[in-house]
């Protein structure tokens, strides 16, 4: 059986998201998950959504991606740009 997944892209309504998360959590997220080489700019981030929660990720040139903190919580997701991924 197929996991469906959803995942958006959209650079404007994740950088208002990260406005509502802030720096503090942002920071607090890198430090629990032990990130050495932290994103440098908001190339490579999206969103990821499955059954059962909105994941922040960033994926790194080198094809890493870091699953960084769930976002369900938050209430400026975005409700457009969703894509339907299957995995």
């Amino acid at each position: 059986m197929k996991h469906i997944k959803y995942r958006n892209s959209d650079k404007k309504a994740i950088k208002i998201l990260m406005r509502e998360i802030g720096a503090y959590r942002y920071e607090i997220a890198l430090e629990q998950m032990k990130v050495e080489q932290r994103p440098i700019s908001m190339e490579g981030f999206y969103l990821e959504a499955n059954e059962d929660c909105i994941f922040l990720c960033h994926r790194y040139p080198s094809g890493y991606i870091l699953k960084l903190m769930k976002v369900e919580q938050f209430e400026m997701l975005p409700k457009n740009g969703w894509e339907l991924i299957k995995s």
